[in-house]
Formats: structure tokens, C-alpha cells, sequence
């Protein structure tokens, strides 16, 4: 056998693992704090992500990529990002708000709440917090979305809070 898909079957066999451990911390982190489900998935998923990433960094590792040639693309690949973002910057806001509504903010998934606006002011129930925009149902048949810059700038009356 490979030695090197040897390797590599260990460190997806321990990314299965550890994602499976960290999720059961998670679920008792959410229930002693009382963190609601949407953000406990939410947050899930970030965890996820960061271990995709560091097992793809160890499986180019093991195929003898160059460690410095590795962080010469990393390093590249997060400058083109910094400037799209910068090129963007409503892109930058809405994430950063996400990332303020997400942590800091009364205004949680399954909540009626109402946009206070003088042009347009909007009443509904918080369906989803996402990267980008805010989701708000304000009836059966109809869904508003918000950039989360717009909401984080305006105020925001919450009407009814839903239980944990």
C-alpha cells in the first residue's frame, strides 16, 4: 500500500472524527447557553469549513507540496480576495454586519420584527440571517430580503422574540 493514501486515509478518517466531536461539544455548548438551533448549525458550519481546509492543506503536505510554495499560493489567494473586497465594499459592510447581527444583535431567526422606515417600513418574521442578507417573511406568499447593512443601519423593533 501507498504510504501516502495511507496518510491521506488517516487524516480524513480524523477529520471525520474530530467534525463528529466538535459537533457534540457544540450541542452542549447550545444547550447550557441556550444558543438557538439556527445559529448552532450556522456556526456548525463554520467549523466545518476550517477543517475542509486545514485537512486540504495536510493532503497537499503529504503529496510533498513545498510548504513554502503552500503559503506563497495561500498568501496570494487571500490578497485577490482582499481586492475584490476592497473593490466591494458593500460586499465587505454586508458581511461584517452579518458577522455583527450574528453576534451582538436582538434580532435572532424566528423572531417578528418590524424595520422602522420612513418610506418603507416592513413587519415580518426573521426566516434566515445569511452571509449577505437577511431573510424576512412578511406573509405566506412573500419574502423580503434585506442586505444585512441596511438592517444593522436602520432600527429594528422586535415584536415577538421565539423561544429557544
Amino acid at each position: 500500500m501507498d504510504p501516502r493514501l495511507f496518510k491521506i486515509s488517516v487524516i480524513v478518517v480524523a477529520c471525520i472524527i474530530l467534525q463528529a466531536l466538535l459537533n457534540r461539544v457544540l450541542v452542549r455548548i447550545a444547550s447550557k447557553f441556550g444558543i438557538q438551533k439556527e445559529r448552532r448549525k450556522l456556526i456548525n458550519k463554520a467549523i466545518n469549513l476550517v477543517l475542509y481546509i486545514i485537512a486540504i492543506v495536510l493532503i497537499l503536505m503529504v503529496y510533498s507540496m513545498d510548504q513554502s510554495n503552500l503559503w506563497v499560493y495561500i498568501s496570494s489567494f487571500l490578497t485577490v480576495l482582499g481586492v475584490a473586497f476592497v473593490a466591494q465594499w458593500s460586499l465587505l459592510s454586508n458581511i461584517t454586519a452579518a458577522v455583527l447581527l450574528f453576534v451582538n444583535h436582538p434580532v435572532k431567526i424566528g423572531d417578528e420584527i418590524e424595520i422602522v422606515d420612513k418610506e418603507f417600513p416592513i413587519t415580518g418574521k426573521v426566516s434566515d440571517i445569511g452571509l449577505f442578507f437577511l431573510h424576512i417573511r412578511i406573509s405566506e406568499n412573500e419574502k423580503v430580503t434585506l442586505p444585512n447593512s441596511v438592517v444593522f443601519n436602520k432600527m429594528v423593533k422586535v415584536i415577538s422574540q421565539e423561544s429557544k
